[in-house]
């Protein structure tokens, strides 16, 4: 009888346990999608989601981050193992100043606009930043009342907690998401990125466990893969002679000394006509992506307008793509600059098909001047400066029907471009690319741009 009872008491005790657990998970899932809620309520400048998409794909809108093709893959036999991610910081401050436009305040308060996950954050920042690998320090997750130039905007924190929070759906029963490899340049915008995204990927349990490595090239560049350095002057100096040329496109733009006239008349002060149109961007999207009316003149009379950013991007794309596309000098620069990169994704990928051990998501947090060599050298680049917080991700696959192979898919903000890079046209299967094209594109592809290696490149004063 007394067996019985305690049989009894124990299954109770085991009940209200799972009880217990369960709701413990549900209230922290319920926490997350009521954070997820709030922030779609903050979008772009609201007059300019009516009439113009140009801006609002720069700032990149909550719905935009929440979609896209990643992880869709529904082929029996396909099953995914590894997945690298490359992304741009999210939205910030300016760093650039224009005469008579004066500077928007914002606050970078940041924890003061995340109440409920708060504590989260108490609990691992102090742990991250106390990690002795890590080499960065307080200063690099700002609590501030008032944003600085480049700074990360509770906007910004916003848009990499969403892309967390998806990457959680499409990935989370597809990836043991525990083995991470988080990378981030020595900026605080880079840094809170990667600690956003961490926000809504993983589940607390886990967040005060990860370590975030530095990276002190914004290529990602490993001095352990290259002799212990990744100092490469070659690259710098076809950066300088790839950016003359640029500059020399934008100079002869048709659209450009009209811009500049006009936007003198709006805001009645001197703009010099060799202002670039990449500093208009950053100053006047601080503006629109943060929901704060266009700058005006002093006297209030006009004002900076819609048909000023649609003529700004539209010189903004031209520049873009005559570089990505003609300019020999920066598509040569991209493939010696991002070639460790590549280098180290190769052997990553590598290591899994001789299955030996190594982590199943990899984030890399960086800058548009990532993005944009990367996305040049695959192949997948249409001009266009990449948003805040763009993402490129490259997905690798298993196959295990009849014998063992490996397979790649690429996306670009959400989109499936596997198709479009460089060296899967025309080469796809079921909207696969085989692994082998991939590594025989990093093994070829400084040789096929007039580059002996790495280290020849990088050191060459005939570039």
């Amino acid at each position: 009888m007394r067996m019985k009872v305690k049989k009894k008491l124990l299954i109770i005790c085991v009940i209200c346990l799972l009880c217990i657990i369960i709701g413990i998970k549900t209230l922290y899932n319920w926490v997350q999608m009521e954070v997820v809620k709030d922030f779609t309520n903050e979008l772009p400048h609201h007059n300019l989601m009516k009439t113009f998409l140009r801006p609002v794909e720069y700032c990149n809108s909550f719905h935009h981050i929440n979609s896209g093709e990643e992880g869709d893959s529904s082929i029996s036999g396909y099953s995914l193992e590894l997945v690298h991610m490359v992304m741009r910081h999210g939205a910030r401050t300016g760093m650039h100043r224009l005469p008579g436009i004066e500077v928007p305040t914002l606050s970078c308060k940041i924890e003061s606009k995340f109440e409920n996950i708060s504590h989260f954050l108490d609990r691992t920042r102090q742990k991250w930043i106390n990690q002795k690998n890590f080499g960065f320090d307080s200063s690099l997750y700002p609590n501030k009342n008032k944003c600085q130039g480049s700074d990360l905007t509770p906007f910004g924190m916003k848009q990499h907690i969403m892309t967390g929070r998806y990457l959680q759906r499409k990935y989370g029963n597809l990836l043991n998401i525990t083995q991470l490899h988080i990378r981030s340049t020595g900026y605080t915008r880079t840094y809170q990125s990667a600690v956003a995204v961490l926000l809504g990927f993983l589940n607390h349990t886990y967040l005060s466990l990860v370590r975030i490595n530095r990276s002190g090239e914004a290529s990602f560049c490993s001095p352990s893969l290259f002799s212990g350095s990744c100092h490469c002057p070659g690259a710098d100096k076809l950066l300088r002679k790839a950016k003359k040329e640029a500059d020399q496109v934008e100079r002869e733009d048709i659209d450009k000394r009209m811009l500049i006239n006009r936007l003198r008349g709006v805001l009645e002060t001197e703009i010099s006509v060799g202002v670039s149109v990449f500093s208009l961007i950053d100053v006047l999207m601080t503006f629109a992506c943060h929901a704060i009316p266009l700058p005006c003149s002093q006297n209030q009379r006009t004002c900076v307008s819609q048909s000023h950013l649609d003529l700004i991007f539209k010189i903004q794309d031209r520049v873009g793509k005559q570089m990505v596309s003609e300019n020999r000098n920066y598509i040569k620069y991209a493939h010696l600059y991002l070639h460790p990169l590549l280098e180290e994704m190769a052997d990553r990928m590598k290591k899994v098909a001789r299955r030996k051990p190594v982590e199943s998501f990899v984030l890399y947090s960086g800058h548009d001047i990532t993005i944009t060599p990367l996305a040049t050298v695959l192949g997948i680049h249409n001009g266009k400066w990449p948003p805040f917080a763009s993402r490129i991700v490259i997905e690798l696959y298993k196959r295990t029907e009849n014998k063992m192979h490996y397979f790649i898919k690429i996306f670009f903000n959400g989109e499936d471009v596997t198709s479009k890079a460089s060296f899967c046209k025309k080469k796809t299967l079921k909207g696969f690319c085989k692994l082998k094209y991939f590594l025989d594109f990093v093994h070829t592809h400084l040789h096929n741009n007039g580059l002996e290696s790495y280290e020849e490149g990088c050191s060459s004063t005939n570039l």
